[in-house]
């Protein structure tokens, strides 16, 4: 909840990253256990 001492930019930009960091983390540990 850090985002809401922010302003709506940076939060909206926040809240994006978090989510693109969701999505791409789970792809990213299928990959390393494939390579591993």
């Amino acid at each position: 909840m850090k985002y809401l001492n922010l302003d709506t930019k940076d939060a909206i930009a926040y809240i994006k990253n978090e989510i693109l960091f969701q999505i791409q983390t789970p792809q990213k540990l299928k990959i390393q256990t494939i390579y591993t």
